[in-house]
């Protein structure tokens, strides 16, 4: 960065305070990443949860509503459907569950 006054207030920043310092303003959005990060360990836990706390976290209206879609098929009402329309005998149901939770690793 060069030692050009700021457009905005006309001082020249000092150098400790600039972009890429240590301690200074961090670069890239750090809010973002964040959002990503809880929104990840929501869908892990939502997805490790047994079928109780799983019903509990699907009606609560604090749940992100993306984790309540990726997870409604999972509640147990609707899971007897997905056992239904797979083999449980053969466990592909099982199987494909935990394909799915290796993914969001």
């Amino acid at each position: 960065m060069t030692d050009r006054p700021s457009p905005i207030s006309g001082t020249v920043p000092p150098k400790r305070t600039r972009f890429g310092q240590p301690g200074a303003n961090p670069s890239g959005d750090q809010q973002a990443a964040a959002n990503a990060k809880h929104l990840k360990n929501k869908l892990l836990a939502a997805l490790a949860a047994n079928p109780d706390e799983l019903a509990k976290l699907l009606d609560d209206p604090k749940t992100p509503a993306i984790i309540r879609k990726l997870t409604a098929p999972l509640k147990p009402s609707q899971f007897t459907a997905l056992e239904a329309l797979t083999q449980p005998s053969t466990g592909e149901l099982r199987y494909i569950l935990d394909l799915y939770r290796e993914a969001l690793k």
